[in-house]
């Protein structure tokens, strides 16, 4: 693995982390799709991330699957056009079905043996007591952005590209 595959994934992980957790730190446990209900008790009543903490998760989740991806598939700036523009779609796509005219109908398409797997077992609660908000769409189309900028910055400062700059100054 490459110095910039490391980076990519050390970026990805920690802003995935930090969007996670606005779950366990701003938002109602009994209510977030993969904290078991019994922690519910130990929720906080303050808000620690302020008014950035309702469309971070979604920032935080599309940036960092796209560096997370494009870490392990590799690849120049198609590659991560491609990649940042898939994640996009994902997000975005989620968003949508939580708005109210699609939800119902968009949850009554999950298979029924979902029900049986754990997080999936949720997946069409995602979408009917799930809440749209064009922010999160905006934010979406943000994350996908700065994961793209930040992969292509990564990507010129790899180990052979810095090798080359290093030989070529002397």
């Amino acid at each position: 693995m490459s110095q910039t595959n490391k980076a990519q994934i050390v970026i990805g992980l920690a802003v995935l982390l930090l969007g996670t957790a606005v779950y366990f730190l701003d938002r109602p446990w009994e209510q977030t799709i993969f904290v078991p209900g019994d922690l519910s008790q130990f929720s906080l009543t303050s808000s620690v991330f302020g008014v950035i903490g309702h469309s971070l998760p979604t920032f935080a989740h599309v940036f960092a699957f796209s560096l997370l991806t494009i870490a392990l598939v590799g690849g120049a700036k198609r590659a991560a056009i491609t990649v940042c523009l898939g994640w996009f779609l994902v997000d975005a796509t989620f968003e949508m079905g939580q708005h109210p005219q699609v939800a119902g109908w968009l949850s009554n398409l999950v298979p029924q043996w979902f029900e049986h797997l754990p997080v999936l077992d949720r997946t069409a609660d995602y979408f009917v007591y799930g809440t749209f908000d064009p922010l999160d769409l905006l934010s979406v189309a943000f994350g996908a952005l700065a994961a793209y900028l930040v992969i292509r910055r990564t990507q010129r400062r790899g180990v052979i590209e810095l090798l080359k700059q290093h030989g070529a100054k002397k």
